[in-house]
């Protein structure tokens, strides 16, 4: 292995942790106009706003997940893969799965019992569970993985 500076590795977990934040975020903005495109009449203005927001995730999520791809080529370029993958990044990777499943069960007991009382269209529902476990994991790796230099 290379040796590697401290400020070079500093900057790539610094942008790793950004990278899977906009991932995150982005990817909460996709489904979200989605779901608000499926719950509101076509051809309102509504919708075409709903549209720009899933259409604009998209994009965003994708240039995200383009830049994450672009930052581990500089991680094996730098050789500080191992660094990266340290016992504290597993620690936290395996935390923020576990967090990720009881953001989705938790979601999912919700939905349930509320659709006790009213009924819920299932698509837009089943989307924000996922949306949910799936930003929830990425946004509790991050929060997790950072508060490790604490």
């Amino acid at each position: 292995m290379k040796g590697i500076a401290v400020a070079e590795t500093e900057s790539l977990v610094r942008d790793q942790s950004r990278l899977i934040y906009a991932m995150a975020i982005t990817f909460a903005l996709w489904q979200a106009g989605d779901i608000l495109m499926q719950m509101s009449d076509v051809g309102g203005s509504f919708f075409h706003y709903a549209g720009l927001v899933k259409i604009g995730g998209a994009i965003a999520y994708a240039i995200s997940a383009l830049c994450f791809f672009l930052l581990y080529c500089r991680v094996k370029k730098a050789g500080a893969a191992a660094i990266l993958r340290d016992d504290w990044s597993r620690f936290a990777r395996g935390l923020a799965l576990q967090y990720g499943f009881f953001f989705l069960i938790g979601t999912t007991s919700l939905m349930y019992a509320v659709s006790m009382f009213w009924p819920l269209p299932i698509l837009p529902i089943l989307q924000v569970i996922l949306t949910i476990g799936v930003s929830g994991t990425l946004l509790a790796f991050v929060i997790l993985y950072n508060q490790g230099g604490d």
